[in-house]
């Protein structure tokens, strides 16, 4: 049915996402700046990154990000 279409359409697009900051966090790793917020140039507790190893901001940024009180 189309809602299984669109259900499925929304997965393969959270899917092409995580791979997508997979492949940037990877790029990261081979420039030396993994670990390192995009936003503030602080480092990434261990525990975020243990948690979501994509993580490209601290938990602190990215609050502010999703509040509109910075911009990426």
């Amino acid at each position: 049915t189309y809602t299984n279409r669109e259900l499925v359409a929304r997965q393969i697009d959270q899917y092409r996402q995580l791979l997508l900051d997979v492949e940037e966090a990877l790029e990261r790793v081979e420039d030396g700046t993994y670990g390192i917020c995009l936003g503030s140039g602080e480092p990434i507790p261990i525990r975020r990154l243990d948690a979501i190893p994509w993580a490209r901001y601290t938990i602190d940024y990215q609050e502010k990000l999703e509040q509109g009180l910075v911009i990426d």
